[in-house]
């Protein structure tokens, strides 16, 4: 493929560039850390499970992100005692990557209409994204954090969206593959925290980095070891052309 090719038009950079500024922005004002679609969380047992029913996830199931649905915000949550009854959420502000976002003491002020107590507005971030395999293949999902664990990983995810931006690549869509990590906490025992390993890139259209050259380097190996090809099951090409 030529470097014209590998390159974004005009609109696509601009839009690239704007979210380059906006990841950036977001990265630096996060805390330092020592709608219908069904969300994806990480259950106590370390099982991912996916919407209100918590249907589990088969781990290492491969998702693809869409960094252009990334939100920044806060959420607002009861902090009942044991004995003053099941925590509520109480409100959400969220904003576009592409947006700043303002400070938390510029919000309204909630209360906890059981205790009367102020509740405290979080950091909170989410993006979407869409399961290439698995039990879920080809849905979308909500993933949204206000965890340390969870917010680490979506830090993670776009100090790689920032790199590959700095880049000028037009594959900035990160493909991730679901799993966990655990330690052991002094008061809960083990403990599981999020993971989303980043083993690939796809362009907004779905078709991820390197695999036009896998395809056009194909027929050279099958024509070098035609017995080869003839006898033995062919094996899957290394890279994968994924649709969003």
């Amino acid at each position: 493929m030529s470097n014209d090719m590998q390159k974004p038009n005009a609109g696509a950079l601009a839009v690239y560039q704007t979210l380059r500024a906006g990841v950036a922005q977001t990265r630096a004002s996060m805390p330092v850390m020592s709608g219908g679609t069904p969300f994806l969380r990480l259950l106590r047992d370390g099982k991912w499970a996916m919407g209100a029913q918590d249907s589990e996830i088969v781990d290492g199931t491969e998702a693809i992100v869409n960094p252009l649905s990334i939100q920044h915000g806060y959420s607002c949550w009861t902090d009942r005692g044991p004995k003053e009854g099941k925590n509520e959420k109480l409100g959400e502000e969220m904003w576009k990557i592409t947006q700043p976002k303002p400070m938390a003491n510029t919000l309204r002020e909630m209360t906890d209409p059981r205790t009367h107590a102020v509740c405290a507005w979080k950091d909170q971030m989410c993006f979407e994204l869409k399961l290439l395999d698995g039990n879920f293949k080809d849905e979308q999902a909500m993933y949204s954090a206000t965890s340390v664990g969870g917010l680490r990983l979506i830090d993670g995810l776009m100090k790689g969206l920032e790199n590959k931006l700095d880049t000028g690549s037009m594959y900035i869509f990160p493909i991730v593959r679901i799993g966990n990590d655990s330690y052991q906490h002094s008061s809960y025992g083990k403990t599981y925290t999020p993971v989303m390993e980043i083993v690939g890139w796809a362009d907004m259209n779905g078709h991820e980095e390197g695999a036009e050259a896998d395809d056009a380097s194909a027929p050279e190996a099958e024509a070098e070891t035609p017995a080869a090809v003839e006898t033995a099951p062919q094996a899957a090409p290394a890279g994968r052309r994924r649709r969003v």
